[in-house]
């Protein structure tokens, strides 16, 4: 039986050859308008919920669990890997006179960078170029 994934098989080459395959893929770049309101609903959402979290922080700071500086790092160490847009809060804990203050901000380039991807989306084929144009391609996927 010839495996269809092995296409040498059954063609006289022995075992242990090295044979070389030309395998033609190409690469689409795709945007989508609907795909790009969906992501950035969900951005949306994740960035609501992180600063939720880092105002709660914030609020509770010096008060319950949120006394010791390893405890309030962790705190929003968890609140920006919760979320996939955590990398742009950022803050600075500090301490004066045995308080903890914690100044924090949403770095606004990072934010920007984050969003310029929404919609986007990238499609692999090996169809012949010639037989499927872009267009015939995403009638076949």
């Amino acid at each position: 039986m010839v495996d269809e994934h092995a296409p040498w098989q059954g063609k006289g080459i022995p075992l242990g050859t090295l044979v070389e395959l030309m395998v033609c893929n190409r690469l689409l770049f795709v945007w989508s308008e609907a795909k790009a309101q969906e992501e950035a609903k969900s951005r949306d959402r994740h960035l609501q919920k992180a600063q939720e979290a880092f105002e709660k922080v914030a609020k509770n700071l010096n008060k319950y669990s949120l006394k010791t500086r390893e405890k309030i790092l962790e705190r929003l160490e968890s609140a920006r890997g919760k979320q996939s847009i955590g990398q742009v809060f950022h803050y600075q804990l500090s301490q004066h006179k045995g308080r903890f203050r914690l100044p924090w901000h949403i770095d606004e380039t990072a934010l920007a960078r984050a969003q310029q991807p929404e919609g986007a989306y990238v499609t692999k084929t090996d169809l012949p170029k010639g037989e499927y144009p872009a267009a015939k391609v995403f009638e076949q996927y």
